[in-house]
């Protein structure tokens, strides 16, 4: 077994949120969800990254400032199901309707972690399957990098314009001053499989 797969079953252990349900061990239905799972993050990651940079090209930071609004959740919207589940969050929320929940806040924390113990942030992704009463939910997580383009409008040196742009929109913005190569957050997917 790869170390990078034991090392994410045993912090699945350590993970487990109080009253959440019981931890199931890995198995064949874990392998297929993780695999499902891996599919729609980089989906969504493509299909986000191709909006922003067409937008960048055609209209610079303002125009991407709108992608990110308004075509991220959107992208999320299409990619889930009736029992699935996609949304972007992050310690630094920009948006308050991506407020992490308790099991997102740990995840994002420990990606935090693993980078300043010098992890490459784009292998970041962390699953978890756990059991209820009415079903089993699983749930996956995979880092988001900062990249230099993120830089535009998250960076420590946003420009004025774009700048008084953020601030209209989101008046709490806490997504500024981050670093090429951070944790700028999280793909978070959820799939549930009822009884």
């Amino acid at each position: 077994m790869p170390y990078s797969y034991l090392k994410v079953l045993l912090l699945s252990l350590l993970l487990i949120p109080a009253g959440c349900g019981q931890q199931v061990n890995a198995d064949e239905e874990v392998d297929h969800n993780l695999s499902e799972a891996r599919k729609l993050a980089r989906e969504f990651n493509a299909r986000l990254r191709g909006k922003l940079e067409l937008a960048m090209a055609e209209g610079g930071p303002l125009e991407a400032i709108e992608v990110c609004s308004t075509h991220a959740p959107g992208i999320a919207e299409r990619l889930q199901e009736q029992h699935i589940t996609v949304k972007r969050t992050s310690l630094g929320l920009r948006n308050p309707a991506n407020e992490p929940d308790p099991w997102e806040q740990r995840i994002l924390v420990f990606f935090d972690e693993e980078k300043e113990a010098g992890a490459d942030v784009t292998d970041l992704e962390h699953f978890a399957l756990f059991r209820h009463e009415d079903g089993e939910v699983f749930r996956y997580a995979r880092a988001i990098p900062t990249g230099p383009v993120c830089l535009v409008c998250h960076g420590d040196n946003i420009a004025p314009d774009v700048a008084q742009a953020l601030a209209e929109r989101y008046p709490d913005d806490a997504a500024k001053g981050y670093q090429v190569g951070q944790v700028r957050g999280m793909v978070s997917i959820t799939i549930r499989e009822p009884n």
